[in-house]
């Protein structure tokens, strides 16, 4: 009995050991995964930062979108008010070209009878030049 109890007393001291020695290894593990823990929650906690990051920047560039559309419609609604009021302008040029050629036609007829005015008035000046040397003529007789 004696013996069975050192023996038995010798394995439970074995497995003592054994259970210590899995405790001790258990025990590095746990340290071992405690770190690729908090390592793990800083990648995420970074990660979480690069999103919200991310998130803020998708934001502010959809604003700038949203302003940069509102500006493209407006540069578009001005492009159209600038082309009607181009046509506007290109259409008044016309008009005053039309007009511009036909004062230019009648300054040319103007001329031209000013000219034929002329003549005859030289031409009656000249008669009645000529009528007044026949009355002294004829005064004298």
């Amino acid at each position: 009995e004696k013996s069975d109890a050192l023996a038995q007393a010798g394995r439970a001291q074995t497995a003592t050991e054994e259970i210590q020695q899995t405790v001790t290894r258990l025990t590095v593990e746990f340290g071992k995964c405690e770190s690729r823990t908090r390592e793990l929650q800083q990648m995420l906690d970074a990660t979480t930062s690069q999103r919200i990051d991310a998130e803020m920047r998708a934001s502010q560039a959809e604003t700038a979108l949203n302003e940069l559309s509102k500006a493209s419609g407006m540069l578009v609604a001005a492009r159209e008010e600038s082309d009607s009021r181009a046509q506007d302008m290109r259409q008044r040029l016309a008009v005053l070209a039309a007009v511009n050629t036909d004062a230019e036609n009648r300054a040319g007829r103007a001329e031209v009878a000013l000219q034929e005015s002329q003549t005859r008035n030289e031409a009656l000046l000249a008669a009645n030049e000529e009528a007044q040397s026949r009355l002294k003529g004829v005064q004298h007789e």
